[in-house]
């Protein structure tokens, strides 16, 4: 009985800390958008600031792939 008790409440701590992934998941892709809208806005980029945003481009990229290739969210 303790043991089952045991793995309950453990299922439920993992499920939890999966939910605040999710959370943490969702908020850096829409802070993504964001930084990639503003930054699509300007009308003249620096070299820096062109670097960034195609890096930030591409791991939006890669967050929204692994979401329909892994069924993850």
């Amino acid at each position: 009985m303790r043991a089952s008790y045991e793995y309950e409440k453990n299922l439920l701590k993992k499920a939890e800390e999966f939910l605040n992934q999710k959370k943490d998941f969702s908020k850096k892709r829409d802070e993504y958008e964001l930084y990639i809208e503003d930054m699509s806005a300007k009308e003249l980029l620096t070299s820096e600031e062109e670097k960034y945003l195609n890096k930030i481009m591409i791991m939006e990229r890669r967050l929204k792939l692994d979401i329909v290739i892994n069924g993850r969210y």
